[in-house]
């Protein structure tokens, strides 16, 4: 890194933003129930897509 690349800013890592981020990687692994982490944070109802717009 040269003197001239601005800084590079520190993550989030407040108590909130690190529980959402293992209870995501919770459930994509299996671990904890996908309607329990929608109940949780409020997801129930929005559609999955692959980001192309297809289901």
């Amino acid at each position: 890194m040269s003197d001239d690349d601005p800084p590079v800013p520190e993550p989030v890592r407040d108590d909130a933003t690190v529980e959402l981020v293992r209870d995501a990687i919770g459930v994509a692994r299996g671990e904890v129930p996908a309607e329990r982490f929608s109940a949780k944070y409020g997801t129930a109802g929005e559609s999955r897509t692959t980001g192309d717009g297809e289901e």
